[in-house]
């Protein structure tokens, strides 16, 4: 089962003075090679709890993204 995660970040930091200062960014994470719960509903097959056969669909992507903000102060 092979899985896949790429990171991409990128980082800036603004001085506002000798000890403040603004920071931001922003980072994606891909991650191929996960079982997303929507895809694993059709995995169940069989008739009863008894019978029943479960098979993990591992080939989801998930993409988590966001930006980030904030102050920094340096002593």
């Amino acid at each position: 089962m092979a899985r896949t995660v790429v990171v991409k970040a990128a980082q800036a930091n603004f001085p506002l003075s000798e000890r403040w200062s603004v920071i931001g960014g922003y980072e994606m994470t891909y991650i191929y090679g996960v079982a997303l719960s929507p895809e694993q509903y059709a995995a169940v097959t069989g008739p009863t709890f008894v019978g029943r056969t479960y098979n993990v669909d591992s080939h989801g992507d998930l993409i988590a993204h966001g930006g980030n903000l904030g102050l920094q102060f340096r002593y």
